[in-house]
Order: structure tokens, then C-alpha cells, then sequence
């Protein structure tokens, strides 16, 4: 029993994360048709490798992420974008100080710091996500 409750965990987190990815690559437009964009240099090998996370947020249509939903997040959730931002590591972290979506989008640099995000290229990405969070 406790084997399977690890492997839902992992798997509800898995799913969870895939479906931000997806969230990233896609756009709808006024019809409600979905959108796929396209890297904004497609010739730059930049991004390769590195599966989805190379893609931005964007602002526009009914497919995009609100605050008020990011608000309503849970720690699994926070843990989840954690892992699409290649930061797992403090997952733990925020889940054991409570951070929620309502707390993530008010972090600032001293939060961090005090959650063990010292290196200042984490503080930086986590910062600017939250931003594109916000938006």
C-alpha cells in the first residue's frame, strides 16, 4: 500500500508538470482554437535538448494562466513548477514552509534566501517566474 501511495504521488506530480509545460506552448485565440508557438529563433540550438522548458509564458488569449488561478495553487503545485523550472531541489523546502500559490507570488529575494535559495543565478530565475506568474 504504501509503495502505490509513493508511486500516485509521483505520478500525479509528472502529470501535473507536463500539463504546465503544455500550458507554455500553447495560445488561444478569440475561437478558442489552440495555437502552438514556435520558438522565437528557430535556426539558435539554444533551447535544444532541455525538452519544453526553454518556452516562455506568454500573455493572451482564454488559454492563459491568471494570477487568481496561480493564487489558488497548493505546495504540490509550487512543487511542480519548482520541477519545471529545474529547481526541485527546494521543493522540499517550500512545501515544509507552506509556500502556496498565494505566497509564491509575493516572494521576494530575503523569502528566498530564508527558504536556502542562495545561488544568485536560482534567486534570478525563480524571481523572474514568479514576474511571468504574475502577468
Amino acid at each position: 500500500q504504501r509503495l502505490r501511495e509513493d508511486l500516485e504521488g509521483k505520478l500525479s506530480a509528472a502529470l501535473g508538470n507536463m500539463e504546465m509545460e503544455l500550458r507554455k506552448c500553447v495560445t488561444y485565440d478569440s475561437a478558442g482554437l489552440v495555437h502552438f508557438q514556435q520558438p522565437e529563433n528557430q535556426g539558435d540550438r539554444k533551447g535544444r535538448g532541455r525538452g519544453l522548458s526553454w518556452l516562455k509564458f506568454r500573455r493572451g488569449g482564454g488559454g492563459s494562466r491568471t494570477t487568481r488561478d496561480v493564487a489558488t495553487w497548493g505546495t504540490e503545485e509550487v512543487a511542480t513548477w519548482l520541477e519545471a523550472l529545474q529547481l526541485a531541489e527546494y521543493a522540499e523546502s517550500f512545501m515544509q514552509h507552506d509556500i502556496r500559490g498565494r505566497e509564491l507570488l509575493a516572494l521576494c529575494r530575503r523569502d528566498l534566501k530564508e527558504l536556502g535559495v542562495t545561488k544568485v543565478g536560482h534567486v534570478k530565475r525563480i524571481l523572474q517566474a514568479v514576474r511571468d506568474l504574475s502577468m
